[in-house]
């Protein structure tokens, strides 16, 4: 009897094992399940920001490239270099809203974004894009009609700081 019930136990251990084997499979898709099961979370992950951070860095020699081509103007570098910066930055509040990457803004930890139901982190992060979109889509149209009247360096520079001051208190 006690090897018929070894048997029987080794079944089961190797069925417990075979559990934790489809929870480590789990991990690996784009979505983790907590503990509960009902919310999911995205994987944690920090390589587009990384990727916006390195077009950031790349659009000055760019710029300071096109100027010497004679293509852009000193004025013209500084507004493509700030259209750049405005544009990549509502397009990481896009991403953020749209795969619920709110671990990235410095208010939630990735434990807290998980631990929030899909809604709140889409709304949370509707928030942070609506208030960067609104932002930065009014300095690019700034900058539209800043090229056209010829508004100073300065200015620009003063407004794109304004902008992103108001974009982060809005947030």
């Amino acid at each position: 009897m006690e090897d018929n019930r070894k048997a029987g136990n080794k079944k089961e251990e190797q069925g417990v094992e075979d559990n934790k084997d489809d929870r480590d499979m789990e991990d690996n898709n784009v979505y983790r399940y907590t503990e509960a099961g009902s919310q999911d979370c995205p994987k944690k992950s920090y390589r587009l920001i990384f990727l916006i951070l390195v077009c950031m860095f790349a659009a000055i020699p760019l710029s300071v490239r096109l100027n010497s081509c004679g293509m852009l103007s000193d004025s013209g570098t500084l507004r493509f270099i700030f259209g750049v910066y405005a544009a990549l930055l509502m397009f990481l509040a896009w991403y953020i809203y749209k795969k619920d990457r709110i671990y990235w803004i410095t208010s939630y930890s990735y434990q807290d974004a998980c631990n929030m139901s899909r809604e709140e982190r889409n709304k949370i992060g509707f928030k942070m894009w609506k208030g960067f979109g609104l932002c930065y889509g009014g300095y690019l149209l700034y900058l539209l009609f800043g090229s056209i009247l010829g508004t100073p360096m300065g200015l620009d520079a003063g407004v794109f700081i304004g902008t992103v001051i108001i974009s982060c208190i809005s947030c």
